[in-house]
């Protein structure tokens, strides 16, 4: 096990990969960076900013199957929102 070595946080985790991305919440680093011209968004997760590029991008791999709907999303949560409401 590796223990968080910020003061006050007694988060621990079985993979140091997992540690280092949790120590960004107390460092603020955000070393993925959105190269999109205009975009300045950066994040702590490379998966994350693979998440944001879809927007760019216009990929839309999660589609409603609702009766007739016929609608796509870059973003599963968009989904389930457009789904629970």
């Amino acid at each position: 096990m590796t223990v968080c070595r910020f003061d006050g946080c007694e988060r621990s985790f079985t993979q140091l990969g997992n540690l280092k991305t949790h120590e960004r919440k107390h460092t603020g680093e955000r070393p993925y960076k959105c190269h999109h011209p205009g975009c300045d968004k950066t994040f702590t997760q490379l998966g994350n900013l693979k998440t944001h590029e879809r927007i760019h991008d216009e990929v839309k791999p999660f589609m409603c199957r609702l009766d007739g709907c016929g609608k796509s999303f870059s973003q599963l949560g968009n989904l389930k929102v457009k789904l629970w409401t």
